[in-house]
């Protein structure tokens, strides 16, 4: 990107990136196999709530939430007075 900036100016890489981009999502779309969709009965709020709260990475995940948000608003208290 370094020697298209430097022979052709700042704006030259962006089409370059949008090729690779759109060339990256075409092969992924190609080689990421089709899932079947599974025919179960749909389930309630509630049952997904439980489910989702009783999912070890899923509570795992929403703690790490939890403390990076904390832990921004902890920054923006301290800074921000």
């Amino acid at each position: 990107m370094g020697l298209i900036i430097a022979r052709r100016g700042w704006l030259a890489p962006f089409p370059l990136i949008v090729v690779l981009g759109a060339l990256a999502l075409i092969i992924l779309a190609w080689m990421l196999p089709k899932d079947p969709s599974p025919q179960q009965v749909r389930a309630g709020f509630w049952v997904n709530l439980r489910t989702v709260f009783t999912y070890p990475p899923a509570i795992a995940a929403l703690l790490m939430a939890a403390m990076c948000t904390a832990a921004n608003e902890i920054i923006t208290l301290v800074y921000g007075v």
